[in-house]
This record gives structure tokens, C-alpha cells and sequence, in this order.
């Protein structure tokens, strides 16, 4: 069996290597910073609106009882709602997490918000419509993250590589998309910090 130093000057090899999956890790990483930018600033929008309408309200029936975050794990993201749920008379408030439609898992009903104020209903209508499309492509960019991550290195072992030798590839490009993931999110901090 050809070991991988016999094959790194062969034209198979060569055409392997640019078929190697991390351009399109890049470009998927790009593209879940991205979609996190666009929640977060829908999160921040969403917020702004909650905060006005704390304030202006003159009754307790018009104070906002909903709020948004954004859920971040290792190649995800999902905005979702919760709804503050009151104890000891009103004084103190608990966020209780919302579940998403079961028959659209993208999708928050708007039935879950009946008891929102109609303010804060048409507000949560806007951004959750907003949303919508944010979840479904950072759905498809996770799915993708872990196709590619399941099958860049089968077409190493299918080439006649060495178990040792594909297992020492996957080591240095795990580590180098650690340091292409840090180097991103320190680049999103930076720009955050400067108001971009």
C-alpha cells in the first residue's frame, strides 16, 4: 500500500488534496458568522422596542412579555423566544423558554404570543418573520458542517492512505480551523466593539 509521502507528487494526490473540503468549511464558517451578525442585530432591534415599550406603558396590560436571545453551539445557532413568567405579585419575573411549532420547527406559532400586548405582538410578528429564514439556513449550514466533517477523509482512506496518515491530516486541520476560528470571532469582536 502506497504510503502518503509516495503519493504527494502524484497526480491523484495533487487532485485530492484540492478537493479537500476546507475552502468550503471557510466559506460555511463565514456564513454562520454571518447569520449570528443578522440575529444578533434582530435580538438588539427586538430589545430597543421591548425597552421603549416598558417605558411608555401606562398600564400593566401594555408592558411587554416576551424577549428573544440567540443560542450559540459549536458550528450552531438558534434565535428562539421565551416569556417571562411572574411569581411572588408580580415581582419577580422568570424567563420560561417557548418551544417552536412542531409542524414547522423553523417556525414559532403566533398563537404562543396571544397574551402579548398588540404592540409588542406586531414587533415580535416582524422579527420573527425575520428569523424564520435565519434558522432554516444555519440548519442546512450544521447539517453541512457535519457532512463535510464525515466524508473530507473518506476520500483519503478510498485513495490507498494510511489510517495513521488520514487521522494525522484530520489532527492538523482540526487545529488549524481552531485558529481560523478564533482569529474570526476575535475579527466579529473587534468589529462589534467599533460599532460595525
Amino acid at each position: 500500500m502506497p504510503k502518503a509521502h509516495d503519493l504527494e507528487h502524484s497526480g491523484p494526490f495533487l487532485e485530492l488534496q484540492e478537493v479537500t473540503f476546507e475552502p468550503f468549511y471557510e466559506k460555511a464558517w463565514e456564513r454562520m458568522q454571518e447569520l449570528r451578525r443578522r440575529a444578533e442585530a434582530l435580538v438588539d432591534q427586538y430589545w430597543v422596542e421591548h425597552h421603549r415599550g416598558r417605558q411608555t406603558a401606562e398600564r400593566r396590560k401594555e408592558r411587554p412579555l416576551y424577549g428573544c436571545h440567540v443560542r450559540y453551539g459549536k458550528r450552531k445557532i438558534t434565535p428562539y423566544w421565551f416569556k417571562y413568567e411572574f411569581s411572588n405579585n408580580r415581582r419577580h419575573a422568570y424567563p420560561q423558554a417557548l418551544k417552536p411549532s412542531s409542524y414547522k420547527p423553523a417556525r414559532y406559532s403566533m398563537a404562543i404570543f396571544h397574551d402579548a400586548p398588540a404592540w409588542e405582538a406586531a414587533v415580535i410578528r416582524r422579527i420573527e418573520a425575520e428569523f424564520v429564514p435565519i434558522r432554516g439556513y444555519a440548519e442546512f449550514l450544521s447539517r453541512f458542517f457535519a457532512f463535510l466533517r464525515a466524508n473530507e477523509f473518506q476520500a483519503l482512506r478510498m485513495a490507498g492512505m494510511d489510517e495513521p496518515e488520514v487521522r494525522k491530516l484530520q489532527r492538523e486541520r482540526d487545529e488549524r480551523m481552531r485558529m481560523f476560528k478564533s482569529t474570526a470571532e476575535r475579527a466579529v469582536s473587534a468589529a462589534a466593539r467599533k460599532g460595525l
